[in-house]
């Protein structure tokens, strides 16, 4: 049985306050890969650089890194096919009746987010594995599991589907913690795509990487913002 992968992150605080250091946005970013090729490619990219003599004291971020470095990492990527999406969510603008946890903005997020993105890169016999990065304490991280695994549901993912955190950093498996095992319930997914009309507070942003001759352009509209596709 085919396995998809899904690899996430997110950025932004999940209150709603307005103190400094608060963030206007929550944004939710996922790569979609049918294997692990990448990974194990960038990996052996860091131990070639090392030997390299090409200094690297943490994980590889192209923010500190040098450019050297970034050139060899971007190389790498366009030789293989993965899919990035993002959903922002702009909380001002998020219905009160989600602000009461941060688990309903977390939920809610999710939601929205694989609404949009499982029709488009999953098949209905797929195994899906999300990895998220580790939030807070056990219990917490269980919420948070299952608040994915009601959304991939909700998408209308009626076959299993498994979901895992670790440290974004983290470069073995061997961190990892996995829960909500078992199928995913079936869910309507009018009803969900009812709940996105409703609610005005994700702009949609999704990026398709692949390798250079298969690239492609569009552009689409949501809550009057005109984002493009490529």
């Amino acid at each position: 049985m085919p396995r998809l992968y899904l690899f996430a992150n997110e950025s932004g605080n999940f209150d709603f306050s307005r103190g400094r250091g608060a963030s206007r946005y929550f944004i939710l970013t996922t790569v979609a890969l049918v294997d692990t090729e990448v990974g194990d490619a960038l990996l052996a990219l860091r131990r070639e650089l090392a030997w390299d003599r090409v200094g690297l004291d943490t994980e590889f971020h192209a923010t500190t890194d040098a450019q050297a470095v970034r050139d060899r990492v971007f190389t790498l990527l366009t030789q293989h096919t993965f899919r990035v999406h993002a959903t922002i969510v702009d909380k001002p603008r998020v219905p009160l009746a989600l602000r009461a946890t941060d688990l309903a903005l977390y939920g809610h997020a999710w939601t929205l987010h694989l609404a949009r993105v499982l029709p488009e890169v999953a098949g209905a016999r797929d195994e899906l594995l999300v990895v998220g990065a580790s939030i807070g304490t056990r219990r917490r991280r269980a919420a948070f599991h299952d608040a994915i695994t009601r959304a991939a549901g909700a998408a209308g993912f009626g076959a299993e589907c498994r979901v895992a955190s670790w440290d974004a950093r983290a470069t073995r498996a061997c961190n990892s913690r996995i829960t909500a095992r078992g199928p995913c319930s079936a869910g309507g997914r009018a009803a969900i795509h009812a709940r996105a009309r409703l609610s005005p507070i994700a702009l949609w942003a999704s990026t398709c990487r692949t390798r250079p001759t298969r690239r492609a352009s569009t552009e689409s509209t949501e809550h009057g913002l005109k984002m493009r596709r490529d």
